[in-house]
């Protein structure tokens, strides 16, 4: 003989798989999503930073154009870099690059060693390229100032925005997977008062056939109205083999 098992507890556990499993397909759709737009995330970092820093070009007393470095932070950038521009590991490289392609001015680090330019006016693009000291790739945001005639480039060391992006990407795991912890939680609670609460009426009909008397089955004993829809068929049928 089979044993008996409790209904609740199989339909909580089903439940708690069932969500457990949707986490689990959210999260891996959106670390696909995260790897797809890894470059959007970092295009748009560097793409910002080359149009604030074009208000920074300017023409000097003797008639050129310059590039008017920004000010180091006071208390330094965290390591591992030894500045905005400056140092051995900066954070950024530029280069001011006229329109036949010469150097007009640059960091000296993080420099892209090909002259040709690929900006348009109003249409700022993104390059990878080496570095013409060290070989190390780079990516570069060249936007073209109009108003001078020049082209700006803004360049980070490639592994160091792969490395940014991951540890925002870490991040967002982290939360992640608190919230779905939480989520587990409550939807396994959810569902488990669900299902004892739909089941109410099966225990009634229950209680109710533990206090029937066989020598005095009164007629319509069972109250199959009280049970789910599910087991009303066979609460009737009981019913009506009793009255029988």
């Amino acid at each position: 003989m089979k044993r008996g098992y409790w209904l609740e507890l199989r339909l909580a556990v089903v439940g708690a798989i069932v969500t457990a499993s949707t986490l689990t397909l959210s999260a891996g759709l959106v670390a696909l999503e995260f790897i797809h737009g890894e470059f959007a995330i970092e295009e748009r970092s560097l793409l910002e930073q080359a149009a604030d820093w074009a208000t920074r070009v300017e023409a000097d007393p003797a008639g050129g154009v310059r590039f008017v470095a920004p000010a180091e932070p006071v208390n330094g950038p965290d390591a591992p870099y030894t500045g905005v521009l400056v140092g051995q590991n900066p954070i950024y490289g530029y280069a001011l690059i006229d329109q036949d392609g010469n150097e007009i001015s640059s960091s000296g680090r993080y420099v892209l060693s090909r002259s040709a330019t690929l900006a348009a006016p109003g249409k700022p693009v993104l390059v990878e390229g080496l570095d013409r000291e060290t070989g190390n790739l780079l990516f570069v945001a060249e936007i073209f100032v109009p108003q001078h005639g020049v082209f700006l480039r803004v360049a980070r060391l490639r592994s160091d925005e792969a490395a940014r992006a991951n540890t925002f990407f870490a991040h967002v795991v982290e939360d992640f997977l608190w919230l779905s912890i939480v989520i587990l939680v409550v939807m396994t609670a959810a569902t488990a008062l669900t299902i004892r609460v739909s089941l109410a009426g099966l225990k009634r009909v229950a209680r109710q056939a533990e206090g029937l008397d066989v020598e005095h089955l009164p007629s319509g004993n069972l109250d199959a109205d009280s049970a789910p829809r599910e087991i009303q068929p066979m609460v009737k049928a009981f019913t009506a083999a009793l009255d029988r």
